[in-house]
């Protein structure tokens, strides 16, 4: 196409109201992605020549604003603004050369500055028009400015504009900023000059908001993280120590207890009274994993063994916390503390600071001490029985549950049997708790059964042997209505002022929540079946504790069934959310 025929269609284009379809129709295209790619190319190639063409600028200008007003698909418009931010190193290449004599009077420079001008106003428009249509995906917004525009004028349009966004989660409540701090902590050995200069701009104009909410939880854990590279005095020292002080100018120091950590035993052989278990398959699924160098902590990883009788071994493996952190010591307490918040709304923090817990993640290539559930299962998805084992296991992938169902479908990828294998018999194990398996991808089966069978057959096990154990109890969420009534009969007959009112149907509202007890109530989530918590040692506290209770009185026999009852009663008080809930009514009461 001739740069007459260009100018002719985009002066075509904001004379009408075209759809997306007829704007991409007259440029001989088939989507907005390709369009994209053409003007890209367009703009690259022909700028020179474009810019002798009379009011070219301003055409183009108009002409980005109609085609993002065309636009009605994220994707497509993220895409657009993304070629748009390609066209602004040549431009800044072009103007380089003029000093600043010649920028005073020379018409070309005039021109490329309009344009650099007009092409930042698109990129802004683009952006807001994200916003508009996509309110609920502000994470990806931000991420496509700063990752892959990286421009910093849009950048401060955004959050002077948005001020909303600087407060927007990432992933498990991290805030935008933690993760991208993560990442220049992660990354910066490989990153330029130009890279690190612009990734401290981006933290800065951050941390600096009024608007910023600071979780200290999360300030304190990037903190530790930025401390253990410091440490290391690499090349990048000086940048790390910006980091360092603009993190505690504005956020304060919210560091913790360091000696906490001298407690962590480091095994000196770890096969030592472990069943070495590294060569067989596995691998763990979570919803996302590691997305931009972001570290994620993995506590379950799966495993599948097929007998020659056509039963099954499904394994469940998660990190061995007691074998490094001694029970009742300082960072033990620490971790109970923080576990509490947990099971109460609105806040969740770190039990174990990511110094120690990233050594303990199930992550992939590595060797971990764990605790392994082999329940046994046959081909129809009855449980034939479930045995525990103190392993040494090796993760050979961790993968997202939508990476998980496109390497299902993949030939080539060396665990495709296998996770075909454990979709199919986690379908069976899913229309034995009479549930249908509806729109679950087979990842996301995969994830459910063995977390939920895990946790069944262990709570079966102990209430089969009489052995105490936190039950996971879910009453239903009709439980509490039934006394509803005879609460309005009582606030007919008896005046109460409007406090108290209120109180007497919290109270009830929490018997329609989840709460632990050593006596098995049944849980309503699973057809009242004895439930546990044994899959989250690395984020909740009683699953720890419930892996501790395993290993003494079911691997190692120990018999201190007085010590684990009492120990068990107290966890059941503190960790329950109920309990929780009737403990702040109570404070709250007087």
């Amino acid at each position: 196409m001739n740069n007459s025929l260009f100018i002719r269609i985009l002066q075509d284009v904001n004379e009408h109201h075209y759809t997306i379809d007829e704007i991409c129709a007259k440029f001989v295209v088939n989507n907005a992605e390709e369009l994209a790619d053409y003007l890209t190319a367009t703009f690259l190639e022909s700028l020179q020549e474009l810019l002798s063409i009379p009011d070219f600028i301003t055409i183009y200008h108009q002409f980005l604003y109609n085609l993002v007003d065309a636009i009605e698909n994220v994707e497509d418009i993220q895409y657009l603004s993304l070629c748009i931010g390609r066209h602004m190193p040549l431009i800044r290449d072009m103007i380089k050369p003029y000093n600043k004599k010649e920028k005073d009077k020379d018409k070309d420079y005039t021109m490329l500055n309009k344009l650099k001008e007009d092409l930042i106003s698109n990129l802004r428009y683009s952006d807001d028009k994200l916003f508009n249509i996509y309110e609920d995906d502000n994470i990806r917004v931000l991420k496509h400015i700063v990752y892959d525009l990286k421009d910093l004028d849009v950048l401060n349009h955004v959050i002077c504009n948005h001020k909303k966004i600087v407060n927007v989660y990432y992933n498990d409540e991290e805030p935008f900023v933690i993760m991208v701090i993560r990442q220049f902590i992660d990354q910066i050995d490989s990153y330029t000059p130009e890279d690190i200069d612009y990734y401290k701009r981006v933290i800065t104009m951050l941390l600096i908001r009024d608007e910023l909410k600071v979780n200290f939880e999360k300030i304190e854990e990037i903190q530790n993280e930025l401390a253990i590279k410091i440490a290391k005095k690499g090349n990048n020292l000086r940048h790390l120590m910006y980091l360092e002080y603009i993190i505690q100018k504005t956020c304060g120091n919210t560091g913790i207890d360091r000696t906490l950590f001298n407690e962590v035993i480091v095994p000196k052989n770890m096969l030592d009274g472990r069943m070495d278990k590294r060569s067989l398959p596995t691998i763990t699924i979570d919803y996302i994993v590691n997305p931009r160098g972001t570290k994620l902590l993995y506590d379950d990883a799966f495993s599948l063994e097929e007998k020659e009788d056509g039963t099954y071994y499904l394994w469940m493996h998660i990190p061995d916390i007691d074998e490094y952190i001694p029970r009742d010591g300082e960072l033990d307490k620490y971790m109970h503390d923080k576990c509490e918040s947990i099971y109460k709304k609105g806040k969740k923090t770190p039990m174990i600071p990511y110094e120690i817990s990233h050594k303990l993640s199930l992550s992939a290539m590595n060797e971990r001490a764990a605790l392994s559930f082999r329940i046994h299962v046959d081909p129809e998805g009855n449980i034939l029985g479930i045995n525990y084992y103190k392993t040494v296991i090796k993760v050979d992938y961790n993968l997202s549950r939508s990476r998980a169902d496109l390497l299902i479908k993949d030939p080539e990828y060396p665990c495709k049997e296998l996770l075909e294998k454990m979709a199919f018999i986690c379908k069976k194990l899913r229309e034995q708790r009479h549930e249908t398996v509806g729109k679950r991808t087979k990842s996301g089966l995969i994830m459910d059964e063995y977390n939920i069978w895990a946790n069944i057959a262990t709570a079966s096990y102990f209430e089969k042997n009489g052995i105490i154990f936190p039950y996971k109890n879910f009453l239903g969420d009709d439980y509490g209505s039934k006394y509803i009534w005879d609460i309005r009969e009582f606030l007919k007959d008896n005046h109460v002022d409007e406090d108290s009112r209120n109180m007497l149907y919290e109270i009830i509202d929490t018997k329609s929540r989840i709460f632990y007890s050593p006596t098995n109530l049944g849980n309503a989530h699973f057809n009242r079946l004895p439930y546990g918590n044994v899959g989250n040692p690395l984020r909740e506290y009683i699953s720890l504790e419930t892996d501790r209770l395993i290993k003494d009185l079911v691997i190692s026999e120990l018999g201190n069934v007085d010590y684990w009852t009492e120990r068990i009663e107290n966890d059941c008080v503190e960790m329950s959310e109920a309990s929780s809930k009737v403990k702040e009514l109570y404070k709250t009461s007087y």
